[in-house]
C-alpha cells in the first residue's frame, strides 16, 4: 500500500501536545515500515507529521528491512537524514500544488495528521480522485476540522470499535496507530469494492462482443456450443478468478458488491448468443464448428478468469506495480 502522508505540529504550541504528535507519527512510520507500505511525504521539515513518519521507517530500515519511501517537491531536498530507506525524489513540478496532486494520484491512501491552512488542499484532491482519505481529529487544526465533515462517513465504513478509539481526542499514540493502520486497510478495501473503471468495463465489453459473434456462428451451423455451456463457463471462470483475488487482497465479504460488473460479460455473450443464433447459419462446417466451440470455451475461461481476479483486486494496478519493481531492480543491477 502507498500512503500519502499530510499534516504538520506548527499549530500546537503545548510541548507535551507536539511531542504527543511526534510519538504518534514515529510509531506509525515504524508500522508502515514493518508492513513494508510505501510512504508518500512532501516535506521534510522536522515540524511536519512527513519528517516524523519517515524516522520511525527508517528505524525499521536499520534493522536490515528495506522500506521505500517517496518526497514530492517542486524544489530538490536534502535526503542525508534518511541513509537507510530507499527514498525516491520528484521534483518536477512547477509548484507545491502540482507537487501534492502527483502525490494523491501515486498514493492509494491519503492520512492526515493536524496541518494548517495548505493541509485541507491534499485531502480534498484525494477525495476528487476518489482516493480513500482518514483525517484525524487528535492533534486539532485542519485533520480535526476534516474529521468533522467526514466522520458520518467514516462510522459507516469503519468497524464500530475502530471508530469509537480514532473519534477520542485523549487516545494514546500506540492505541491511536494500530487504529489508524486498521482504518486504512478497512478504507482501501472499501474503495476496492469500486474497482471497476470505465475503461475496464469497455475493455471487458469488446470482449464480450468479439467472443458473442464468434459464438453465434458457431451455434446458428448446430456444433457442440449451446448457450447454457457458454454461460456457465462465464459464470465459473470469474468465480474461478474471484477466489485467488480473495487470498490475494484478504477480503471475504461483501463478495457480490461488484460482482454484476464482473457477469457483464455473461450477459453480453448470452444475449449475442441467444438472439442472433439463426442469423448466420451455414457459413461455417460442422467438424469445424465444433473444434472453434472448443477453442471458445477455453477463451471464455481465460477472459473470466481475469476479470474475476480484476475485479477482486484491480490487477491493472498490480500489473503497473510489478513492473515498477522489475524497472527498479533492474536500475538498481545496473548501478
Amino acid at each position: 500500500m502507498k500512503v500519502f502522508i499530510v499534516g504538520s505540529r506548527t499549530h500546537l504550541l503545548d510541548k507535551a501536545e507536539a511531542d504527543r504528535f511526534d510519538s504518534f507519527c514515529v510509531k506509525l512510520g515504524e508500522e508502515m515500515a514493518r508492513r513494508k507500505w510505501e510512504i508518500l511525504a512532501g516535506s521534510l521539515r522536522r515540524d511536519t507529521a512527513d519528517y516524523s513518519l519517515l524516522s520511525g521507517a527508517e528505524a525499521i530500515a536499520q534493522t536490515g528491512i528495506k522500506v521505500r519511501a517517496h518526497i514530492f517537491r517542486n524544489v530538490a531536498e536534502d535526503l542525508s537524514a534518511f541513509p537507510n530507506l530507499h527514498l525516491l525524489p520528484h521534483t518536477a513540478f512547477i509548484n507545491m500544488t502540482m507537487a501534492h496532486i502527483a502525490a494523491v494520484s501515486a498514493a492509494d491512501m491519503v492520512v492526515v495528521v493536524g496541518g494548517q491552512d495548505k493541509t485541507p488542499r491534499a485531502a480534498w484532491a484525494g477525495l476528487a480522485l476518489l482516493k480513500p482519505v482518514l483525517a484525524l481529529p487528535q492533534f486539532g487544526g485542519a485533520s480535526a476540522n476534516l474529521w468533522s465533515e467526514l466522520h458520518h462517513d467514516y462510522e459507516t465504513r469503519l468497524d464500530q470499535g475502530n471508530y469509537h478509539e480514532l473519534s477520542r481526542i485523549d487516545c494514546a499514540p500506540p492505541v491511536l496507530c494500530c487504529n489508524t493502520i486498521k482504518a486504512c486497510e478497512r478504507l482501501l478495501s472499501c474503495a476496492k469494492e469500486k474497482t471497476f473503471s470505465a475503461r475496464e468495463i469497455a475493455l471487458f465489453s469488446l470482449l464480450a462482443a468479439a467472443c458473442g459473434v464468434y459464438g453465434l456462428w458457431l451455434c446458428s451451423t448446430g456444433s457442440s456450443l449451446l448457450w447454457w455451456r457458454t454461460l456457465l463457463i462465464v459464470f465459473l471462470s470469474v468465480f474461478a478468478g474471484w477466489i485467488p483475488g480473495q487470498v490475494m487482497t484478504g477480503e471475504k465479504r461483501h463478495m457480490f458488491n461488484t460482482f454484476p460488473h464482473v457477469v457483464l460479460l455473461g450477459i453480453l455473450l448470452f444475449a449475442t448468443v441467444e438472439m442472433g443464433g439463426e442469423l448466420l447459419g451455414g457459413i461455417i462446417d460442422l467438424k469445424k464448428a465444433n473444434e472453434e466451440a472448443s477453442r471458445l470455451l477455453v477463451s471464455l475461461f481465460v477472459v473470466g478468469l481475469v476479470s474475476g481476479l480484476s475485479a477482486k483486486t484491480s490487477l491493472p494496478r498490480w500489473v503497473k506495480r510489478m513492473r515498477n519493481m522489475f524497472g527498479s531492480a533492474l536500475a538498481e543491477d545496473s548501478e
